[in-house]
């Protein structure tokens, strides 16, 4: 009887899973359609006419400004070939003038004013986007200096909800208040969302000199081909050949000067890479300190206890509850990208996930690169699986996925490191033991300006006797704390097609207004 019992349980519970995985699957269809309504991202517009966030800073207005100033410098060379060709003291005038009709050789004429809107072409898709690139570089240089001064001098930020008393509660508060900690850290964050905003466009302008319009290059080409077939303009005067000279010149070095500034940019994810493989040699090697006293611990996640449905690993593979929050993070960081009018492929993650892969997975489907999402996880176990893709649900392994706890490496963090685009801590556990990582994200200013901070828990906080909506609002309360005493300001609605969300209304005793 009891084996029929269990059978029973067990068929229960598998047909309770499939229909758990159907809605899953339906959940992730329906957000299929607005995700590739999205995929325009990857075809971009020249650089005058992007949209985004970054290419209306002041930065952007200037960079455009220099690229217009370039152009009509190419312009006047153009002109310039046209004058030395016709008018110049050098000789070249004769060579275009046909004597037996008494005027100018139109066939000559023509070829040098193809020569000339050739030269034009090239300056404009070559030449005139580097020398922004060169002088954001300049601005770059500055505004780094600027900000590794100030990360010296910014103070770390205890979280008044880790307190063990009330007085110790007063204490850290009156330690944020005092010597304009608030103002500090919210020139400190405009500081580090304008150098963001420079490496960016920095990067745009440079990308477009290698990736220039194959349709104009291939024009320009075809002009000076056509020049060449009728009669070596060039040699019809030094100046004409000093033109030639200048202009292959320049368009080497801006090839060369655009190639560095671009992999010069593959070094942020690499200094990232630096910084979490420090902390998993540190955390590593604290598991092995030469004594009897073993710290290595198998992953709770995966272990079922007294739960009827498995595992919590095994429960998410199915759950529709994790699927709405992964796609709406998904979503979330997405529109976030575009809405700053950059890549995806360039925006870090900061993530935590199980050896699944599910939460970073969604990310990569959403167009972030495997590479670029960083994923701490204190167990090794785990962190092999999810180098090697062993129970990815899309087999991508996540090379940069690193033995460590998060709360460590934010509190290790230096300000002035690069910021992620998305932070979500994921959690197994109750926020009331976890706010110290939210301060952190804030006070280290782990994420972007425009960008993402998500965070979940799974139990409210059972020892405190907090009902639902007290943990709610704790939660809230701290992520509201958190973010203001730091100069940050949040924004909700972040997934705003998302089915299955429901927003809160907090009444926050920290600021008169209420924070949705």
């Amino acid at each position: 009887m009891n084996n029929i019992n269990n059978i029973k349980n067990n068929n229960k519970n598998n047909n309770n899973n499939v229909v758990k995985l159907n809605k899953t699957r339906a959940l992730f269809n329906a957000v299929e359609d607005s995700f590739q309504n999205k995929q325009f991202i990857d075809e971009k517009p020249p650089v005058l006419v992007r949209e985004g966030r970054i290419y209306e800073s002041k930065y952007a207005s200037v960079a455009k400004s220099a690229f217009l100033f370039s152009v009509t410098f190419g312009i006047f060379v153009a002109a310039l070939r046209i004058y030395f060709g016709l008018w110049s003291s050098g000789g070249s005038s004769t060579y275009y003038f046909d004597f037996q009709l008494n005027r100018f050789s139109t066939m000559k004429v023509l070829a040098l004013c193809v020569d000339a809107v050739a030269d034009s072409i090239v300056y404009a898709i070559c030449i005139a986007p580097a020398l922004p690139a060169l002088a954001l570089t300049c601005v770059k240089i500055r505004l780094n200096a600027r900000l590794r001064e100030a990360s010296a001098f910014l103070p770390y930020s205890l979280a008044p909800f880790a307190a063990k008393d009330a007085n110790e509660q007063k204490n850290r508060r009156r330690a944020m208040d005092v010597s304009a900690n608030v103002k500090r850290h919210r020139e400190f964050a405009k500081l580090k969302t304008l150098l963001r905003d420079c490496a960016e466009l920095r990067f745009s302008f440079a990308l477009s000199v290698l990736e220039a319009n194959r349709t104009l290059a291939f024009v320009a080409l075809a002009f000076k081909t056509l020049a060449l077939g009728f009669g070596p303009s060039r040699y019809a005067s030094p100046s004409l050949f000093f033109l030639d000279a200048c202009l292959s010149a320049c368009a080497f070095c801006a090839a060369i000067v655009a190639t560095a500034l671009t992999r010069d940019e593959t070094n942020v994810r690499r200094k990232i890479e630096e910084e979490t493989r420090f902390l998993e040699r540190e955390y590593l090697l604290a598991q092995h300190k030469g004594t009897f006293l073993c710290r290595w611990e198998s992953d709770p996640y995966d272990e079922a206890g007294n739960n009827k449905e498995g595992a919590p690993s095994e429960r998410n593979l199915v759950g529709v509850d994790k699927a709405i929050t992964n796609s709406a993070v998904g979503e979330a960081s997405q529109l976030s990208v575009l809405e700053l009018g950059v890549s995806q492929e360039r925006c870090l993650s900061l993530t935590l996930d199980a050896k699944d892969g599910l939460t970073s997975s969604e990310l990569t489907r959403r167009g972030f690169t495997a590479s670029s999402v960083f994923i701490p996880n204190p167990y090794s176990s785990v962190v092999y699986a999810l180098r090697n893709g062993t129970f990815s649900v899309d087999n991508s392994k996540k090379e940069n996925a690193f033995t460590g706890t998060v709360e460590s490496y934010l509190a290790s963090r230096d300000p002035a490191s690069e910021s992620f685009q998305v932070v979500y801590l994921d959690h197994c556990g109750a926020v009331m033991q976890r706010t110290q990582q939210i301060y952190d994200v804030f006070s280290r200013h782990a994420v972007n300006d425009n960008g993402i901070f998500a965070v979940t828990f799974s139990t409210r906080g059972k020892r405190a006797g907090w009902s639902k909506d007290e943990a709610v609002r704790f939660a809230a309360e701290t992520i509201h704390d958190a973010a203001t005493k730091h100069g940050y300001v949040l924004e909700g609605n972040a997934a705003p097609s998302m089915p299955g969300l429901v927003d809160y209304t907090i009444s926050s005793s920290s600021s008169s207004s209420s924070s949705s």
